[in-house]
């Protein structure tokens, strides 16, 4: 948020992170907040593999 000169930001939560990445809201999350958010970090955004296999790979085939 800004306001003004200042900017204020807060970091995703684990659960905000894997809805980025596509992940079903079902799937169960480690306990540690730092592990659930490398499995976030380290993954592949499914939608964005979808999106680029349908435009892009498939003509390349």
């Amino acid at each position: 948020m800004i306001e003004g000169p200042s900017i204020k930001a807060r970091a995703l939560t684990p659960r905000e992170a894997m809805r980025l990445m596509g992940v079903d809201a079902s799937y169960q999350l480690p306990q540690g907040q730092l592990a659930a958010l490398r499995i976030a970090g380290d993954g592949v955004a499914v939608p964005v593999v979808c999106w680029l296999s349908e435009h892009l790979l498939s003509r390349l085939v």
